[in-house]
């Protein structure tokens, strides 16, 4: 690996200890590092501990689009770089902050709008959280079988989740898939396409053919 002259060199990442007391990084320095850690010409996680733990090189690089995999480790838990991380990458960056941030709503939300997947690295406390979970599922039905065994029995919230995303029918709990009227009525909420042509329109007799066609085994879900 070789710079061009005035930028950071072999020797600038692997100064001694007793050098990294003596030398401060100059702004310009700092924008030599920043740059060539996102060209991928060096890792931060490589770098002594002057360069390492800078706190101005390490949120940059994360504005300029790098993950918390390729800053030091030390910054998990830095709240500004965590919730910048997110925003270009939710679920791989969710999954290495630290255990607070995990449980941190705003950085969350922000991981989930970016990656609805991410919802699996959230707190179990935030996996519970309504707004976030639906949210989620915006973009994709399947994130919901990370959400809290409270949610996906919860009644209410699926059928509004139903308005949604009518395929999240798939990872509710048991005891919901198996009661017919709910599901019914969840159907009559999203139902595939002309299928109120077929059941009706009212709601009651909706629920009644698809309950009847749903035990005669006319249906499957």
């Amino acid at each position: 690996m070789e710079f061009q002259k005035n930028t950071v060199s072999k020797q600038d990442i692997g100064q001694t200890q007793e050098q990294e007391k003596e030398v401060s990084l100059s702004p310009e320095k700092k924008q030599e590092i920043i740059k060539a850690v996102v060209n991928g010409k060096i890792n931060l996680k490589n770098c002594n501990e002057l360069i390492k733990d800078d706190r101005d090189i390490n949120f940059s690089c994360v504005k300029c689009g790098c993950g918390l995999i390729d800053i030091s480790p030390s910054f998990k838990n830095d709240r500004e770089i965590v919730l910048e991380a997110v925003k270009h990458s939710g679920g791989w960056n969710l999954e290495r902050a630290s255990k607070k941030l995990k449980n941190d709503r705003e950085i969350v939300m922000e991981a989930v709008k970016n990656e609805c997947y991410s919802l699996k690295f959230a707190s179990p406390e935030l996996q519970n959280d309504k707004e976030i979970v639906l949210e989620a599922i915006k973009s994709y039905s399947f994130v919901l079988k990370y959400a809290s065994p409270q949610l996906k029995n919860d009644r209410e919230f699926i059928l509004e989740a139903m308005k949604i995303n009518g395929e999240v029918l798939q990872y509710i709990s048991p005891e919901l898939r198996n009661d017919k009227e709910f599901i019914a009525e969840c159907f009559f909420i999203n139902p595939p396409k002309r299928m109120k042509d077929v059941f009706g329109y009212n709601k009651e007799e909706f629920i009644a053919n698809f309950k009847k066609n749903l035990e005669e085994g006319r249906i499957y879900y």
